[in-house]
């Protein structure tokens, strides 16, 4: 018996027997971590993670911390990146944020 049609789970067009359309599949390929990250940079991050695997606090890392945040200029690339606990990561984000908002010079370790 064949499958009823449904919706896409990310648009509204009509598929059978899939999850995700044709373009929609195309476009979750180049996606990753539900960020809209591409594959490539989520592999890049997960291999800090794995290099890096202690924060400098001493606590596991979890996630790869820009160096230089992109808002301010920096790159994915893995000289800009290090391996950091979710904390640390949060707290380097705040600060590079007022850092961007009051234009204050950066400071680096």
């Amino acid at each position: 018996m064949p499958r009823a049609p449904k919706r896409c789970a990310r648009c509204t067009v009509q598929v059978v027997g899939v999850t995700y359309c044709p373009s929609c599949t195309q476009a979750r390929q180049w996606e990753g971590a539900g960020h809209g990250a591409p594959r490539v940079v989520t592999a890049l991050h997960a291999r800090v993670v794995a290099e890096e695997p202690v924060c400098a606090c001493g606590a596991p890392s979890t996630e790869a911390g820009h160096i230089v945040a992109r808002a301010l200029g920096g790159r994915d690339v893995r000289e800009n990146l290090r391996g950091q606990c979710t904390r640390c990561n949060r707290e380097q984000i705040i600060t590079d944020r007022i850092a961007a908002q009051f234009s204050a010079p950066l400071t680096f370790e």
